[in-house]
């Protein structure tokens, strides 16, 4: 995560009032403490940011259409973690995968926007292990080396 990142997130928590209580999130475990939205001209949601008692967060932004744009977590230290999701703004998926304290693990794989996929990547210790493109002629996924096949 870059420092500009980092930045506006700490000034996104650090200058926002009217701070809601939640209730338990998707793991059941971990209780959001804390949530900051912010909001398009027409009222719709445009970000939402949720601080939970680990003091971990999970940033939600939107398009102007309302659908999402991006889904991130991050630990208590503003590194990412955890799943990470993108979408175009017709709502079909862009790209997901998994972050460990800042660090790219498992699978990411992205999309275009008519839900084709694109690219699958593997990662281990946050180095690329192996990338695959998807061939829209044999409907399969093959290795790319050097970039090319």
């Amino acid at each position: 995560m870059s420092k500009r990142a980092i930045c506006i997130l700490a000034l996104v928590i650090a200058t926002t009032v009217g701070l809601a209580a939640h209730a338990d999130e998707d793991d059941g475990k971990t209780i959001a403490s804390e949530t900051v939205k912010r909001e398009w001209p027409d009222g719709s949601a445009r970000m939402i940011l949720t601080k939970f008692t680990d003091g971990s967060t999970k940033v939600t932004q939107y398009f102007e259409n309302g659908n999402i744009s991006v889904e991130v977590r991050h630990n208590k230290k503003l590194q990412q973690h955890g799943l990470f999701k993108q979408w175009h703004k017709n709502g079909q998926a862009a790209k997901e995968g998994y972050w460990e304290n800042g660090v790219r693990v498992g699978t990411f794989t992205s999309w275009l926007d008519n839900g084709q996929p694109i690219t699958r990547t593997e990662y281990q210790d946050g180095e690329v292990v192996e990338k695959y493109r998807w061939s829209v002629l044999t409907r399969s996924w093959y290795v790319v080396k050097h970039g090319r096949r």
